[in-house]
């Protein structure tokens, strides 16, 4: 791939927990958390994904063609009535993957990616996942957001 123009990513952090023991829904209300579960709502969700992630054309592609694979499940946060971030999910026999979260950036550091992860956690334990992973880049928010979660 070197050949054809891309170059290596810098080292992500990959942070995992354990789901053995339940992780506690929020006391706070604030953020609603609806479950992409239509046509229209995977529309929607990949749009958000887009706006909150403001990526050029090409990583737009990538991140619309794997959040589009059936396996990935996709969650919305909703704050006042307003969509403002986003975040994915992925079940494996081993596992889940927790990825492609986004927030727009009027909304950051309101707690959205919080309650999306935590969202995702509980779901994941309910559904007897005995595994949660994740990356995210080193010394920003979504680091910050997994070690808080641990």
């Amino acid at each position: 791939m070197l050949g054809n123009g891309y170059e290596l990513a810098p080292v992500r952090p990959i942070a995992y927990l354990c789901l053995n023991s339940t992780i506690q829904p929020d006391d706070d209300d604030q953020w609603q958390i609806h479950k992409v579960s239509t046509t229209q709502d995977a529309k929607f969700f990949a749009n958000l994904l887009d706006a909150g992630y403001a990526a050029t054309s090409a990583v737009k592609g990538f991140i619309r063609a794997e959040h589009t694979l059936r396996e990935v499940r996709g969650f919305i946060a909703f704050r006042d009535g307003q969509p403002l971030a986003a975040a994915a999910m992925s079940l494996h026999p081993t596992g889940a993957v927790l990825g492609g979260a986004s927030t727009l950036p009027a909304a950051r550091g309101m707690g959205a990616q919080s309650a999306l992860l935590k969202h995702r956690l509980r779901l994941a334990g309910t559904l007897g996942v005995p595994l949660a992973a994740a990356t995210a880049s080193p010394g920003g928010p979504s680091i910050r957001n997994l070690a808080l979660h641990k």
